[in-house]
């Protein structure tokens, strides 16, 4: 199977499509660690009363914003997804069938 080559408009989406990916490297670790932090980290120093009671109230704060980040990053994989299918079946015509 030989490649096609790539024309301006491919290298733009596939432009495009590597920023979704960045995104979505940058988002699933700040998911990753706000869930952590919240979930494991604040309770543990909370309970070893290492830290204040106070912080425990972060907590709140915490989940949504994993969640929230949850959802951008699953958007941003999707968006990749999206734009890399038509190039890859572009450059590999039988890419799918």
């Amino acid at each position: 199977m030989d490649p096609l080559i790539l024309g301006p408009e491919q290298w733009a989406q596939i432009d495009r499509a590597l920023i979704y990916l960045f995104l979505f490297v940058g988002l699933a670790v700040n998911t990753g660690l706000s869930f952590l932090l919240g979930h494991a980290v604040i309770p543990s120093l909370a309970a070893s009363a290492d830290v204040p009671a106070a912080l425990q109230s972060f907590r709140r704060v915490l989940y949504p914003v994993a969640l929230v980040s949850l959802l951008l990053t699953l958007y941003a994989l999707a968006q990749a997804i999206i734009l890399m299918v038509p190039v890859l079946q572009q450059l590999y015509p039988r890419f799918g069938i």
